[in-house]
């Protein structure tokens, strides 16, 4: 049973102005930092979802290695939630959990070992990271909700119906981290950096 990423990189970062994979976050890409932090972490297989000048991605994230799956969602302009779908469809068989990590997001490998940890010591079937009582990301799902999963759509909040669904059986992970509460939308958001 392999622990899953899905990566987001399909949107158009329009408030940002510019790619936010392309930015630089501690001397890196943002898209090979967030890359790079998954191939260290106890996940087993990594799918990144393109869209949006998929293009200028493909040849960076084919640098990084092979044991990277690229999806290409053509439908991108619909929103978030039909790159999770995209990204859903190209899960293995033997899926046990998925890690949702968008590309505007930063995370470190330690934060993905201890949701993985916690997914492995409980039964809940949702796990987030928590730094000083706030909720961050990323969020780490069991695959036995795959059937409701997949019914997302963005008129429902995409994920944030799945967390309202299974609110009473959500486990907290207190992480001493505080990049989980980033998320990179403006220019003015990368200044906490």
């Amino acid at each position: 049973m392999m622990h899953a990423a899905i990566l987001l990189v399909a949107g158009r970062s329009s408030r940002m102005g510019s790619l936010k994979g392309l930015i630089e976050w501690q001397g890196k890409l943002l898209v090979v930092h967030q890359i790079e932090q998954l191939l260290k972490s106890k996940i087993e297989q990594m799918i990144v979802v393109l869209g949006y000048q998929s293009e200028v991605y493909q040849p960076i994230i084919s640098e990084l290695g092979s044991s990277v799956t690229i999806v290409w969602n053509e439908n991108w302009e619909q929103g978030k939630s039909s790159s999770i779908l995209k990204g859903i469809t190209a899960l293995p068989k033997d899926c046990r959990s998925i890690l949702f990590v968008n590309i505007d997001q930063p995370l470190q490998f330690s934060v993905v070992n201890q949701l993985i940890d916690s997914f492995e010591q409980t039964k809940s079937p949702i796990h987030l990271p928590i730094f000083h009582g706030k909720r961050g990301h990323p969020l780490l799902i069991s695959c036995e909700l795959l059937p409701a999963l997949s019914t997302i759509n963005e008129e429902e909040q995409g994920l944030k119906k799945i967390i309202r669904a299974y609110q009473k059986d959500i486990r907290s992970v207190e992480v001493d981290d505080p990049h989980i509460l980033y998320n990179f939308n403006t220019p003015k958001d990368m200044k906490g950096e």
